[in-house]
């Protein structure tokens, strides 16, 4: 096991306590053992000595024990190199003995992408199949397709993915091409057989560029077996199983093709059961196909590495860490917590890969002492712990029957990073000084670094929120639980009232200890975090209604930015919430969550119709903004299934 660079302390103070002196055990007995040794041989007892030189002395004491201290704690941060923490046993996932492939990308090791990539999750170390394709013998990336749409998304047992339309531009490597929509569709449907076999059909129509019926081909490697590259016609279909004794496809395979039906229709059923099971009542089917074309992107969006390049304060190294993630095909993203929002899709059907990805980022968080949690041209940059975020899906995850026994195993880590999330937010002014690190995600994407004097209102929402959710995950667990993070909620429960303007009515940050309004103002009504019958509540629902950012779609981050998806899904949960309660704003509640869900559902199904794509974000005119294939934008599974 690593040794980090700081040990989450067992103090159970109040927050004025953690966040001025610090007087945890660990520094008294550090102290202790640095107080001079009084003698025998002299009798001078400081009554006798005049007052000025006895309290000079005290004081040169006191000094002498904090800085002691604080040059060491110094030292330990800012100056040791942190060679021990080089190496460390990473615990992404638990080996099993059976071999179990699915479609998990590994987009920063390779120049070009594969189009599909089976590899061994339990055993990532193993040699993996991969298909890719090539036109006129130049590799094609997944990413180079405008459209990538998936189904049958039972990913341990098969899959369905339809390529449209490739556009490349001219490199040293590359020619020149187009496909355009008029011109091919690409389907390919695999199976996974028990004996790590797997089945594809390619069903090609259209032509294939220049004409040609030559130029397009389909290749099959790995694990040591001599590969296969087959021609793709224009208007065929093959079918081809790897490993294989023969490069000649089939043209017909009624095995292949009896269990192509049978993975189609189990998914099916296990969908039909899963949504019957949330008491919806029947949706039109276009919604029931964009859902599930939404779980299907986030099911085949699993990615892992290797092993990558970890940047400290001192130097960079290579870990081997088997880091599992998800992302989108060109995986551009800039803090790893943005899968968060993606992974509340994933765990509506599935926690053993939910689970596989949240021990990935938690697991490096605990066993480095640090947060790798942002990207930069394919290496992970460790910062000081801030993940305020994780614990919005540890909330929701608390009441998915799926993990009603995955908490067993990690309230440690999560008792480690909520710990050093709540000291690494708060500064000399207590609740009063919360700054964010500039590393990691919140409520309105990402933040960055809080500016000098000013405390964030969000943040400290954020901190009561993960607060609460350590005692549930204690209560679920049956683990002792630290009084502390009772201590806490209250402790954030007072510090609002310093973020209150009762001119206004409203929330706002501290800029310069003064009130300052921002959008975070909304944030107890996001996380609904405020009582039901609280006199506060008609209140804060009368300021969003009122606010100028709030649009048909919901709280918007700003007119260029738009609506984002994951901050309103926040909200339609907590409208949800009052909606069923009864209170004063139950019936403004109730209208709103209609009002607003429909409207979401709408903006994303319009988009994904036209564009065959997820967006996060929409303006007021409900058209997309941003990249295509955000996966922020297939928490309409989540908001459909509601």
């Amino acid at each position: 096991m690593v040794k980090k660079v700081i040990e989450p302390g067992n103090s159970q103070q109040s927050v004025t306590e953690n966040t001025s002196a610090d007087t945890s055990d660990g520094k008294k007995s550090t102290n202790e053992e640095k107080k001079p040794v009084k003698t025998e041989s002299k009798e001078i007892s400081s009554l006798s000595m005049p007052k000025v030189l006895t309290a000079v002395l005290s004081i040169g004491f006191f000094l002498s024990i904090a800085g002691s201290y604080g040059y060491q704690s110094f030292i330990d941060i800012y100056i040791k190199p942190p060679l021990e923490e080089r190496t460390f046993p990473f615990l992404g996932g638990v080996e099993t003995n059976d071999t179990r492939l699915r479609n998990v990308y590994r987009h920063w090791l390779y120049a070009v992408n594969p189009i599909l990539h089976f590899l061994e999750v339990d055993k990532p170390w193993n040699p993996a199949f991969i298909v890719e394709l090539s036109i006129n013998d130049k590799f094609i990336a997944i990413q180079d397709f405008d459209t990538r749409e998936y189904d049958s998304p039972d990913v341990y047992n098969g899959g369905k993915m339809t390529l449209r339309s490739i556009t490349t531009y001219p490199n040293e490597k590359i020619s020149v091409f187009m496909i355009s929509e008029n011109h091919i569709t690409i389907t390919i449907f695999h199976i996974i057989y028990p004996n790590a076999t797997i089945g594809l059909f390619v069903n090609t129509q259209g032509r294939s560029p220049n004409n040609t019926e030559n130029n397009l081909k389909l290749k099959i490697s790995g694990r040591g077996v001599k590969w296969i590259e087959i021609p793709l016609l224009p208007d065929s279909s093959i079918y081809q199983t790897f490993p294989n004794t023969t490069e000649l496809p089939y043209k017909s395979h009624p095995e292949m093709e009896k269990a192509i039906g049978e993975v189609t229709e189990n998914w099916k059923n296990k969908f039909d059961k899963w949504f019957t099971s949330t008491g919806q009542q029947q949706i039109p089917k276009a919604y029931l196909e964009l859902i599930n074309s939404a779980y299907s992107l986030i099911a085949n969006s699993l990615n892992n590495v290797p092993h990558v390049a970890l940047v400290g304060k001192y130097e960079t190294w290579i870990e081997e860490l088997n880091y599992y993630f998800i992302a989108r095909s060109s995986a551009n993203y800039s803090t790893l917590d943005e899968q968060f929002f993606p992974l509340l899709t994933l765990s509506r059907l599935e926690s053993e890969d939910t689970m596989r990805v949240l021990n990935s980022w938690m697991s490096l968080v605990n066993n480095l002492g640090y947060m790798g949690n942002r990207l930069h041209q394919g290496k992970i940059h460790l910062t000081p712990i801030q993940g305020p975020l994780l614990f919005q899906v540890i909330k929701d995850l608390l009441t998915n029957p799926l993990f009603e026994d995955k908490f067993q195993g990690i309230v440690e880590k999560l008792e480690y990073i909520a710990e050093y999330t709540w000291k690494n937010s708060i500064g000399k002014g207590g609740l009063t000084d919360l700054k964010w690190l500039g590393d990691c995600r919140g409520i309105f994407q990402y933040m960055p670094p809080s500016q000098n004097n000013n405390s964030s209102f969000e943040l400290l929402c954020l901190l009561g929120d993960m607060s609460s959710v350590m005692q549930k995950v204690y209560k679920k667990t049956g683990a002792p639980e630290s009084s502390k993070w009772v201590q806490r909620s209250i402790d954030v429960e007072n510090a609002m009232k310093k973020y209150w303007n009762e001119e206004t009515k409203q929330y706002g940050d501290l800029v310069n200890g003064k009130w300052h309004y921002s959008i975070s103002s909304h944030v107890p009504l996001i996380l609904a975090s405020v009582k039901q019958d609280a006199e506060i509540l008609p209140q804060l629902f009368k300021n969003l209604q009122q606010d100028t950012n709030f649009t048909t779609l919901g709280i918007q981050l700003s007119e260029e930015e738009g609506a984002a998806v994951s901050t309103n899904y926040f909200l339609l949960k907590s409208l949800k919430h009052y909606s069923e309660l009864s209170g004063p704003s139950q019936e403004t509640a109730h209208q709103m969550y209609s009002v607003l869900k429909n409207n979401m559902a709408a903006a994303i199904a319009r988009a994904n119709r036209i564009e065959k794509s997820f967006y996060g974000n929409y303006d007021r005119t409900m058209r997309p903004i941003g990249l295509k294939d955000n996966l922020d934008g297939t928490l309409v599974f989540a908001i459909m299934s509601s």
